[in-house]
């Protein structure tokens, strides 16, 4: 995949997201499932990034559910489609 077809997928998810989504639940919780619809990707995707400190997410305890803010995937989508 090239650098506009990247872009353009990035662009395609944060107008569906911005759709989806009223602009004033900006921290709306998400759960992995849903990130995995929103990007398009793999629930062990999700996990590696949240590794990698590239997608920042929250763990109430260490074994507990993770969950994500919506302004935590639109910091990730913008990041991403910005290099």
């Amino acid at each position: 995949m090239n650098d506009d077809e990247k872009i353009k997928r990035v662009e395609e998810f944060v107008k569906l997201w911005n759709q989806a989504a009223d602009a004033n639940k900006e921290y709306e919780i998400v759960t992995v499932k849903d990130v995995c619809n929103i990007l398009g990707v793999s629930r062990y995707t999700v996990y590696r990034l949240v590794d990698s400190n590239t997608l920042t997410a929250i763990q109430h305890s260490p074994g507990a559910t993770l969950k994500f803010t919506r302004k935590a995937i639109d910091d990730y989508l913008l990041r991403s489609s910005n290099g």
